[in-house]
């Protein structure tokens, strides 16, 4: 901490898109007397210009090591590619950071959130990983509800998600577990389409596609899937249906939890124009009731100033790294469940990602069809 005794050094690894809205999260008022942002790290230069720009003069880095021993931050947000956030939280962590603020995905593979957890366990830092949909009224008055009894007893909670497992898929199956308590889950069976999602050229290098080069899409320097189903088993309670990419219904982030006298229907991020945010088919009642008094929240900033109470209290925070590996490891399981395949009990004993198992099974099949139409050629 600076001389100040309440305000924390704040640090950005990954000046993308993602980390202006963590900028804006501790530059938000309630954070602003508390946390001042010193420093950015990233190997690109236009990216270091426009943070400079942003924060007014803070100190740039091609390095996130440099960053590290030359400024010594006491919190951090991790804002790179998820492949990069082992190695970023174990640096953080061994450098003395008390606060890690880490986007989503948790990693790609359950052996880097075991990482993580190890080294900021170790050290004594607090992990947070960014599901922070938890802190937005709109899903903590949903569970209040649900916990009031408003649809009688949950019984299936269906989530919705354009987009991957990865990158979307998290916060959807992070919510479902809020939903539901956060029950453990018993079980997952599921399914993924490994065909490449349909990239338009100039949207190559935006939202972290790559270009098409392979016989499956490469998003934020990790391999995706096009569209996936599953279900979901809580323990002692409701099911899970969860859809994505080209395998869903319209709305992103958006749910209806059924309960066995009523619903809850939660509105996507992106609102249709008369739409409420959150409405409620109650027990008893034919119609569905808004729920007033429902806005959207810098959910950024919630959960920085949670982390420095966190920091300060040593309260638990709502989005733990442990609560984080739980939501990555049914993640996991959904391509499990698609490699073997067949329904899949937790806990899950595959460390590495089973999307790369799939993945290698489709590259073969690939080579033996081109193999086969190069042998019908030659008979030919």
């Amino acid at each position: 901490m600076s001389s100040d005794s309440r305000t924390y050094r704040a640090a950005i690894f990954g000046l993308g898109a993602i980390s202006r809205a963590h900028l804006r999260g501790y530059n938000a008022p309630e954070n602003a007397t508390r946390v001042q942002v010193i420093a950015g790290a990233d190997i690109s230069n236009e990216a270091r210009d426009r943070f400079g720009a942003d924060t007014g003069g803070a100190s740039t880095y091609a390095d996130y090591r440099e960053l590290l021993e030359r400024e010594r931050p006491d919190v951090v947000s991790i804002c790179t590619w998820p492949p990069f956030h082992p190695e970023m939280v174990e640096a953080a962590a061994a450098a003395g950071v008390r606060g890690i603020l880490c986007e989503k995905p948790m990693a790609v593979d359950l052996a880097g959130c075991d990482r993580m957890l190890a080294a900021a366990e170790g050290a004594g830092a607090i992990l947070v990983v960014g599901h922070q949909r938890r802190l937005q009224p709109k899903f903590t008055r949903a569970r209040a509800l649900m916990d009031e009894g408003a649809i009688g007893t949950p019984e299936l909670l269906c989530g919705i998600a354009a987009g991957d497992l990865l990158t979307d898929g998290t916060h959807t199956v992070d919510a479902l577990r809020f939903f539901a308590g956060d029950a453990p889950v018993e079980w997952v069976m599921g399914t993924v389409d490994l065909r490449p999602r349909e990239v338009r050229q100039e949207h190559v290098g935006r939202s972290g596609f790559a270009a098409q080069e392979r016989p499956f899409t490469v998003r934020y320097g990790h391999a995706v899937e096009s569209g996936a189903i599953a279900m979901l088993q809580f323990a002692g309670g409701p099911r899970a249906t969860l859809e994505l990419g080209i395998c869903a219904r319209p709305g992103y982030q958006r749910f209806t939890l059924y309960g066995t006298d009523g619903a809850i229907a939660v509105s996507g991020d992106r609102v249709v124009e008369g739409e409420p945010l959150l409405k409620v088919r109650r027990r008893g009642s034919s119609g569905w009731e808004v729920v007033q008094d429902v806005e959207e929240s810098n959910g950024f900033a919630r959960e920085v100033s949670l982390l420095l109470d966190s920091i300060e209290h040593g309260t638990p925070h709502p989005l733990s790294g442990r609560s984080a590996r739980m939501t990555h490891e049914v993640l996991m399981a959904v391509f499990e469940s698609g490699r073997r395949p067949a329904r899949v009990e937790l806990p899950l004993d595959v460390a590495h990602s089973p999307l790369e198992d799939l993945l290698g099974r489709q590259e073969a099949g690939h080579a033996a069809q081109g193999r086969g139409q190069t042998q019908e050629v030659a008979k030919a």
